[in-house]
């Protein structure tokens, strides 16, 4: 074996991925298989890359085998001693796309020219492959190439035309090239297709700022916040290498990228994973304490919170969410403690003002919590759950008018949420708006036709109509 691990062996590899497809494999041509120092790293990443470097031994013929080994090196940030195996793996499977594509990927970080020509390659073999195009344009693009991006993003477009990526990717030619209303365009439609995207608001935001359309600019920095992570494309080849990923910070990834889904249990167990391998961190507790409470399994959760606050007693984050498990139990006088220590030591931490103003809403204290929820939103506009919140509070002191104004905004974001339109409905009611406090009922029930709250509250706004 060889020990490959440094960046000035990146040029002679990419030349060995470029030229290798041209070659019969022989004996002669299969390189040493590459390896690195592992004794610095944690033990499961150790483990893995050992046994996955001796199942390659044994099979020196597979571009599976070696293909393997090279998403491991991959999946770790080891990109020269990918890259070798990735190269062979093009070379003994001429017709699978991922090895030049993952191999682009690996490329990229170290060496963008070498990645242009195997992104060429992956789209050789993968001609109308919508992710692979868009990956390529992407890096086109990056390299200041317009018009060689254009063409790949346009091909994305020809082989999946709902491809909001592809489109943004356009949108961000077009803007270089001063098209704005071709920019517009095309992210206007994006955010049609993927409205949850954030690397569209803020393009979006320049656009219409340049083209002088200011109101629109002020509702895309709002939408920005609200949406402040951009997507991907879905792609099963880059999934399945990072999922080989046996590192801690991977494995913490992971997780936080789990529980922002809602897949519980699963990012539970990545978080336990973490656990198993470092000592735990305030972060690292604080995280499966969170997932644990989300669950509702409180008990185990305040357990990992101790831990975490016992290393870290002034960290605001664990505090916030401990104060709001501690809600959730029912220990008022616990939640006052913690969500006052996390509101006092930052009062720009916005969530902390959010717990803070639920604890609030829950005492009955509507006017604190309305002050709360006003905070939060100041901080960070973006936090949808606080408008539901404040227009609650305004609504618990009847201030109808007042509660319509967030639950409205909310609505711009969230137009199928029927508890919000029952919300909407219920102060247009109360305002005396029958008409539109029945339409908006009639909606709720649309979405939820098993509702009886909306249902029973319909038929007191058409009784109160014949009344009057």
């Amino acid at each position: 074996m060889v020990i490959v691990g440094n960046r000035r062996l990146v040029a002679a590899l990419a030349a060995l991925v470029l030229s290798g497809c041209a070659e019969q494999t022989s004996e002669s041509t299969i390189p040493n298989i590459p390896t690195v120092e592992t004794r610095g790293m944690e033990a499961p990443v150790r483990i893995l890359i050992d046994a996955v470097a001796r199942n390659l031994e044994g099979d020196r013929h597979s571009a599976i085998a070696w293909g393997r080994l090279g998403r491991v090196y991959h999946a770790h940030e080891l990109y020269t001693p990918a890259l070798v195996c990735y190269e062979q793996a093009i070379r003994l499977d001429r017709d699978d796309y991922q090895w030049p594509y993952l191999a682009a990927h690996a490329a990229s970080q170290v060496d963008k020219d070498a990645a242009v020509a195997l992104f060429e390659q992956a789209r050789k073999r993968a001609p109308r492959h919508a992710t692979v195009l868009v990956a390529q344009g992407e890096l086109l693009r990056q390299l200041g190439r317009s018009d060689d991006a254009r063409d790949a993003f346009l091909a994305a477009l020809e082989a999946d035309d709902r491809s909001s990526f592809a489109r943004v990717g356009l949108a961000r030619v077009a803007l270089v090239e001063g098209d704005l209303p071709r920019a517009r365009s095309l992210l206007e439609r994006a955010a049609e297709l993927t409205p949850t995207d954030g690397s569209i608001y803020p393009l979006l935001t320049r656009v219409h700022a340049r083209l002088g359309e200011s109101d629109l600019a002020v509702r895309a920095e709002w939408l920005a916040k609200v949406h402040d992570t951009p997507l991907a494309p879905r792609d099963p080849a880059l999934d399945a290498m990072r999922g080989l990923a046996a590192n801690s910070h991977a494995l913490a990834s992971a997780g936080t990228a789990l529980a922002a889904r809602g897949e519980l249990r699963a990012a539970e167990a990545q978080f336990r994973k973490v656990l198993s391998i470092r000592p735990g961190t305030p972060q690292d507790l604080g995280n499966l304490a969170t997932v644990l409470s989300r669950q509702g399994r409180h008990a185990e959760a305040m357990e990992f919170f101790a831990r975490g606050l016992a290393g870290s007693p002034d960290d605001i984050v664990l505090l916030s969410h401990q104060g709001l498990t501690q809600m959730m139990i029912g220990d008022v006088e616990a939640a006052e403690a913690s969500l006052k220590r996390a509101a006092t030591l930052d009062p720009s931490y916005p969530q902390g003002q959010f717990n803070l103003g639920t604890l609030r809403f829950g005492q009955g204290r509507h006017r604190d919590a309305i002050a709360l929820f006003q905070r939060t939103l100041a901080l960070d506009p973006g936090l949808t759950d606080a408008y539901l919140n404040l227009g609650s509070a305004h609504a618990a002191v009847e201030e109808f008018e007042a509660a319509l104004e967030p639950w409205k905004r909310l609505r711009e974001i969230q137009p199928d949420n029927a508890s919000l339109i029952h919300n909407i409905a219920l102060a247009n009611a109360r305002l005396g708006r029958l008409d539109t406090a029945i339409a908006e009922f009639q909606r709720a029930i649309q979405l939820d036709p098993d509702s009886p709250a909306s249902r029973r509250e319909l038929a007191r706004a058409r009784a109160r109509q014949r009344q009057d």
